[in-house]
């Protein structure tokens, strides 16, 4: 028994060594073990807490029942115990080898006790169960965070022991939020990485925009102290359509995306409109625009059809959400400047939020934000006159499985219930930290409804009217001299067309690469039995060091190497470098295959779309 436990405590140092350190050498109080029947319950007998019910298999079996994982790859569990949960979805987790069993303890001494658990080596050797700690509250942040760095996946569902629910329900729910929020940020953003190709598709035929259109980012600080209204196309902004169709020359009024459209077919023209969604919904929500001749603010990862539907200014944006092609091109060409948007942070992901950072940017002071509501008021999701029907029903917002599209029911700025999303949570207090930045700039939610904002004041918007709109400018000729002004007329097409030229050179070159690593690897294969085997040969260092000097490489490939480390960690589990073991060399052998043959597919994929730029 005692050679037992010192296997199961060597196995638990290798794969948690800092945990492991931790129970060895830290100081707590242990649980005191309690039976009943042939299973183990445990509880601290100074408060009484049992982590499980005397009714154990009823109780697993009817947590299990609570979950619906169809669609879900990743599941967090709020205390470990003595791992018995674990029963419930081995099998679930057998199914794919990309899903992944997370559980979260904040407890020291339950990871004694899960050591002596007759399930403690079965949850040890699969590589697909993983255990986090936070030592105390102030830890939690950092250990949610690894877990969205180390499970970079949007499909996840949150649970918890019975016992740690009924005992700890607010922190529960906290735990939920913050791993939701993580799980949106990052997946968006290895995503961008993974599918860069998607990106490109847009990014080829708008950069040759740029010889057409004004330098957005030379707005800045030409309209101090004029106010601003950012309005969003919200279910309250229906409200505020006559009271904004009488402010065309005391302020300015930006409309980004769905807005434009809620907004000018109700005969308000917005001063600017801005649009980056790269998705083909944008088009029909422009397309159904009434207002042409608007200058239309973009950044180059907005789809190239919504250009049809308008014929005022293009204004770029330098935003940095284009990735390193957008920003190596940027450099080439000389635009220079801070971009616009970053500070708001990583859960910024709509163009309103874009669009408040303009307008601060701009020098407006107020910026009054009206039809942001951030939720479904009275079920709709956008104003009248974006689409024929926005009702939403309770049961459609039940089936959404990625975090961010995950319902939560808030209150709004009245008290009342309302269903929100994650994303749109995120977007609130993202404006919020925004706002907080700026203490130089009074921001005020002027909207009827919707989530609000924290530490942002609500107002109405005839209130806000009448206190800050008084000055009269001629805020559309002072719009015209501006965008004139910073025409990118320097910035020629051919200009553009030679340095992808050069790219895609370099592309070909990569390519080829690419090819001789994957061959040098399959000839490893031969090798894996020999005392001296080794991925890192001279003729691979040699290769990965041309490789990484290339020009496609620093402008188009250097983060999707680590997005696909990430997503084949998922799938190859316990490929350390330093194993001996046969298996394990075949797994790492395998992983670098699958790694090169992902890079050599996206660079033929890139290849062809700047072949017919």
């Amino acid at each position: 028994m005692r050679i037992e436990m010192e296997a199961m405590q060597s196995l638990f140092l290798e794969r948690y060594p800092e945990i492991s350190f931790l129970l060895t050498y830290g100081s707590f109080s242990p649980y005191e073990t309690v039976f009943s029947g042939a299973m183990a319950n445990a509880k601290k007998s100074e408060e009484g807490f049992f982590l499980y019910s005397e009714q154990i298999g009823e109780e697993i079996e009817k947590w299990r029942a609570s979950l619906d994982l169809e669609g879900v790859d990743i599941l967090y569990v709020y205390g470990l115990g003595r791992g018995y949960y674990y029963t419930a979805v081995k099998q679930w987790l057998k199914a794919r080898p990309e899903r992944a069993l997370v559980f979260l303890e904040d407890d020291i001494s339950v990871f004694d006790l899960f050591l002596k658990s007759e399930l403690a080596e079965e949850i040890l050797n699969n590589a697909q169960v993983h255990l986090f700690f936070a030592p105390s509250s102030k830890h939690w942040e950092t250990v949610l965070e690894e877990c969205a760095q180390k499970f970079p996946c949007d499909r996840i569902e949150v649970s918890a022991l019975s016992s740690y629910a009924k005992k700890w329900p607010r922190r529960l729910k906290q735990l939920r939020m913050q791993l939701m929020r993580n799980a949106a940020s990052i997946q968006a953003l290895m995503s961008e990485a993974l599918y860069a190709h998607k990106l490109l598709e847009n990014l080829l035929p708008n950069f040759k925009l740029w010889s057409k259109a004004f330098f957005g980012n030379g707005l800045k600080k030409k309209f101090q102290g004029i106010p601003a209204i950012i309005c969003g196309a919200g279910p309250s902004l229906a409200n505020a359509i006559p009271l904004l169709s009488t402010l065309e020359n005391r302020a300015l009024i930006f409309a980004g995306g769905s807005t434009i459209a809620a907004l000018s077919n109700h005969g308000v023209e917005p001063h600017f409109g801005l649009a980056l969604d790269p998705n083909a919904e944008e088009y029909p929500r422009l397309k159904s625009a009434s207002c042409f001749e608007v200058p239309l603010l973009y950044a180059n990862r907005l789809l190239p059809d919504v250009f049809t539907t308008c014929n005022g200014p293009l204004g770029y944006l330098k935003t940095d959400t284009g990735g390193s092609c957008e920003a190596w091109l940027e450099d080439k060409l000389g635009l220079e400047g801070a971009a616009i948007g970053p500070d708001l942070g990583r859960e910024a992901f709509s163009v309103t939020t874009l669009a408040i950072a303009l307008a601060c940017e701009m020098g407006c002071n107020p910026i009054l934000l009206n039809g942001i509501d951030l939720a479904y008021t009275g079920m709709q999701r956008y104003a009248a006159g974006v689409f024929p029907s926005s009702t939403i029903a309770e049961e459609q917002l039940k089936q959404a499985k990625r975090a961010p599209e995950r319902f939560l029911r808030k209150k709004d700025i009245h008290g009342h219930p309302v269903y929100t999303l994650v994303k749109w949570v995120m977007e609130s207090e993202c404006i919020a930290a925004y706002a907080k930045q700026h203490p130089e700039t009074t921001f005020i939610n002027t909207s009827s409804g919707g989530l609000g904002f924290p530490k942002i004041p609500n107002q109405a918007l005839p209130e806000a009217i009448a206190q800050f709109c008084t000055a009269s400018f001629d805020l559309r000729a002072k719009v015209h001299v501006q965008t004139q002004a910073l025409h990118l007329k320097r910035i020629t097409a051919d200009e553009i067309k030679r340095h992808f030229h050069d790219i895609q050179a370099s592309l070909q070159r990569c390519l080829k690469i690419s090819g001789e690593m994957l061959e040098e690897f399959t000839s490893l294969r031969e090798k894996i039995y020999e005392p001296s085997f080794t991925l890192q040969t001279g003729k691979i260092i040699l290769l990965e060091s041309d490789f990484e000097e290339e020009i496609a490489f620093e402008c188009l490939l250097q983060m999707v190497g680590p997005a696909i480390d990430r997503l084949l960690g998922r799938t190859f589990h316990h490929t350390q470098l330093n194993s001996d073991s046969i298996e394990a060399r075949q797994r790492l052998l395998d992983r670098q295959v699958a790694k090169w043959k992902q890079f050599r597919n996206v660079i033929e994929k890139e290849l062809e779309l700047i072949s017919i730029l």
